[in-house]
């Protein structure tokens, strides 16, 4: 986090244009869950659950001699694939209260860790559990799931998977459509969606134009280092074995 904090104080003290590659928030799905979220469809968020289940050989490891370091990875199966869904956690969920973990090496030759599992405490009073690996053969999901007072949404990655709601007028018709539209992901958007583009895609027009038109990216330093804040503070809980509470 110290670090991450070096690129945004040199933006604060340059002017230049900066901004972070979280390209997951951009995802076909995620734009009706963000929604839900804001508008209080979705109700009061009681529990999340998010699961990173990927799958790398050991010669993914050995393959450059970076991978699996905590000097030039920064971390394992948790700060290598899984940083970019904590960081939709956090931003679909809210700020972080505490957070208690357990990470060890399963089945890899590596340095850093190739699974964890966390509580995660939110200052709203929601829960969630978060789990990152690198050995679930042969890579079988990600998990985005949030579950409130007013319903539930689940999806895998860029696929909408459920779409539940008390104030649906038709829940099975409502979710039909709902599937229809943001269940095939990125690629399989619908043609009325065209015109917008998901994920990285998104990411780098939206850098163009910030800088063309003189305005700041849609993720900027100070909210992305709160992603980089969680993945340590999972690190610290489970070297000590105690929760990590965030200010």
């Amino acid at each position: 986090p110290e670090r991450a904090q070096l690129i945004e104080d040199a933006r604060v003290r340059t002017g230049m244009t900066c901004g972070v590659v979280h390209q997951n928030r951009f995802n076909v799905d995620m734009y009706p869950i963000r929604e839900a979220v804001d508008n209080g469809r979705i109700g009061k968020l009681i529990l999340g659950t998010f699961a990173v289940k990927w799958y790398r050989d050991q010669a993914y490891y050995d393959n450059g001699g970076w991978r699996g370091t905590w000097e030039m990875d920064g971390g394992g199966s948790l700060m290598n694939q899984a940083v970019h869904t904590v960081d939709l956690m956090q931003w679909l969920m809210g700020d972080v209260e505490s957070v208690t973990s357990h990470a060890d090496i399963y089945d890899h030759d590596i340095k850093t860790e190739d699974t964890t599992a966390s509580l995660v405490k939110f200052k709203s009073g929601a829960v969630a559990t978060f789990v990152s690996t690198t050995c679930a053969y042969p890579g079988i999901s990600t998990e985005i799931c949030l579950y409130g007072t007013g319903g539930s949404v689940e999806a895998d990655a860029d696929c909408l998977k459920t779409w539940k709601f008390k104030d649906a007028e038709d829940e099975d018709v409502e979710e039909e459509t709902m599937l229809a539209r943001y269940g095939g992901g990125n690629l399989m958007a619908l043609p009325e969606y065209s015109a917008r583009r998901f994920g990285h895609d998104h990411v780098v027009c939206d850098m163009i134009d910030a800088v063309l038109d003189g305005r700041d990216p849609q993720v900027m330093p100070a909210d992305a280092i709160k992603a980089v804040k969680i993945v340590c503070a999972v690190y610290e809980s489970a070297k000590t074995g105690k929760p990590v509470y965030f200010n």
